[in-house]
């Protein structure tokens, strides 16, 4: 067994995706947050022998939250702090009584690919760190063999340089970092338009297809206005 830490936030109109407003509005970014959360959940719960946790920060509500799901799922708090101080916690906590991987996945690239996440997963059973680096300087993913609280100390979070600061912690740390990237994040208009035009090719990411197709005017017509 292994244990995915879902990392996602109640999808409250004005406070998710808002460097997607404009050309979306607070509404619709707020839909387009749940859909991501869907489509990522339903990729997840495809991976065998694994434990999909949802951990939210302290001032979502559980209920709320796992109510945009169609199934069942535990539900944990990140606690408070930096990202850094919640994501090492959070794995530290899972790991407590448990020799199981756990891995780390944020909610901001709904076609995010299974088998990047199972070979992460691999490479954590095997004793290594797996990762999905991304191509704005951050990660999607990462799966560790055991707790590893240091990893996350001294990140500059939210900037281009996060990728590169926790290979640096790795090779402090003498871990063994696995690169399984790149791949990207949906958080701005220029990553919506890249994410639209791979969904309109694939079946992929059923509720972030219909989410776009309720757009109206549609997201095209609105990326013109902003030219």
């Amino acid at each position: 067994m292994a244990t995915i830490l879902l990392f996602a936030k109640e999808p409250i109109p004005g406070q998710v995706k808002t460097r997607l407003v404009p050309p979306l509005t607070p509404d619709e970014a707020a839909e387009l947050a749940t859909a991501f959360l869907r489509d990522l959940h339903a990729t997840l719960s495809g991976i065998a022998d694994v434990e999909l946790v949802l951990a939210i920060p302290d001032d979502s509500s559980a209920d709320k939250v796992a109510s945009t799901l169609d199934s069942e799922i535990r539900v944990v708090r990140q606690g408070p702090g930096g990202l850094g101080e919640r994501v090492a916690r959070a794995t530290s906590r899972e790991f407590e009584g448990s020799p199981r991987p756990v891995a780390v996945v944020g909610s901001d690239h709904p076609d995010l690919p299974r088998p990047l996440v199972e070979a992460c997963l691999a490479d954590a059973r095997g004793g290594s760190v797996g990762w999905i680096p991304t191509e704005d300087g951050g990660y999607a993913a990462i799966a560790l063999p055991r707790a590893l609280p240091s990893l996350f100390q001294g990140v500059p979070w939210s900037t281009g340089d996060v990728a590169a600061a926790t290979r640096d912690n790795a090779a402090r740390l003498d871990l063994e970092l696995k690169d399984h990237g790149p791949w990207y994040d949906v958080d701005t208009v220029r990553d919506l338009q890249r994410l639209s035009r791979v969904l309109e090719a694939s079946d992929a990411c059923p509720w972030t297809r219909e989410a776009l197709a309720r757009l109206d005017p549609p997201l095209a017509e609105r990326e013109e206005r902003l030219d």
